[in-house]
């Protein structure tokens, strides 16, 4: 059985031991708190369950989580009816990390893992139509960019318009030979004209073709963009201002592949920066401190916390420098290496950037 202790409260200080917490954000347990202590939990309605839910519409042992140890978690379905719900879609496998929302039967949980802040921790549960809203948001702009980038056919509904009868495809015989010869023409002034389109793409060297300049598109596609971009800076900022960092830059990323000369977005895509540039610093000096003092487990959060925050710059020096605290780590543990022989943290440059302010 492994150690979970359940809450009736979502505002719980870090817990001893503690690897990460499910909060009950909808459902009849809903502003319960479950602590996990070990690496392995079974979720579902069962009371032999280590997290026992009062759900009835979820299975009796629903699915598992295993801490993978590198900052994600396994989800795997134990047989369940439904599976679990995450951003929409039912898995029955999957990787999983901080912040995300599952879904079975009625119950709404989201995952915490124990390197997360203090704050993030302890804060409410998030509310349930706000959740919805964001992933609505999110999944309507990635269908929108499919769209603007000819990536996938606009969906119209189930009923779909019928093709045209074979037969009456053969009504007519289509002659090509004028159209092919006008296409030949158009092709061959194109390669030689001094105005021609093709040399005009050529001598500017675009390198960002998959972002679509908002100037360019015509007044009604403008709107359908404005439409999805202003809810996802409002999610943006409020992620921003929670302290959620890489939900926030998330969030600007997207903003600014519909738009790439949104104002608010490249402020604090670099207020992000900046702002993600001091924890893991910090993260980096306290995993340093922890590891001079022997707490070897402490240091191993602190620096793997890092790698969390990093996981999409492997090749950063930061990322770098936490990894080969971890590796280091392993080594005491091994009894290869003694705690005064590990390398003091080396001080890295900080880039030259300020935070952008408020909008």
């Amino acid at each position: 059985m492994a150690a979970v202790t359940r809450y009736k409260t979502s505002e719980v200080p870090r817990q001893v031991a503690e690897q990460a917490r499910l909060k009950v954000v909808h459902g009849p347990d809903r502003g319960m708190t479950f602590v996990l202590s070990s690496s392995k939990a079974v979720i579902g309605r069962g009371e032999e369950c280590d997290v026992h839910l009062g759900d009835i519409k979820t299975s009796r042992k629903h699915f598992e989580l295993e801490n993978r140890g590198d900052g994600s978690w396994a989800l795997r379905d134990l047989g369940s009816s439904n599976g679990v719900l995450i951003k929409g879609a039912s898995v029955r496998s999957a990787l999983i990390r901080s912040g995300e929302i599952l879904t079975l039967g009625e119950t709404v949980l989201e995952f915490i893992t124990s390197d997360a802040g203090t704050r993030i921790m302890m804060a409410p549960a998030r509310a349930i139509d706000q959740i919805r809203a964001d992933e609505l948001a999110l999944q309507a702009q990635r269908e929108r960019v499919l769209r603007l980038g000819g990536g996938a056919p606009k969906r119209v509904g189930p009923a779909a318009i019928a093709p045209a009868p074979a037969a009456s495809a053969q009504k007519k015989k289509f002659n090509p030979g004028p159209l092919i010869l006008i296409l030949a023409l158009v092709g061959l002034w194109s390669l030689i004209s001094e105005d021609s389109p093709v040399k005009k793409r050529l001598a500017k060297k675009k390198t960002e073709a998959d972002r679509i300049p908002i100037a360019i598109l015509p007044p009604d596609q403008l709107a359908l963009v404005k439409s999805q971009v202003d809810p996802l800076v409002r999610i943006g900022l409020r992620e921003f201002q929670n302290g959620n960092i890489l939900r926030a830059r998330q969030s600007f990323d997207e903003v600014l592949r519909l738009q790439p000369d949104h104002a608010v977005a490249l402020r604090y895509m670099n207020n992000c920066t900046v702002e993600l540039e001091r924890v893991v610093k910090a993260y980096l000096q306290t995993g340093r401190k922890q590891l001079d003092a022997g707490k070897l487990r402490e240091a191993r959060g602190s620096f793997q916390s890092v790698l969390n925050l990093l996981d999409s710059e492997p090749s950063s020096d930061h990322y770098k420098q936490a990894s080969e605290f971890v590796d280091q780590i392993a080594k005491i543990e091994s009894g290869d290496l003694q705690i005064g022989e590990v390398p003091k943290l080396v001080p890295l440059a900080t880039p030259d950037r300020t935070p952008g302010g408020s909008p």
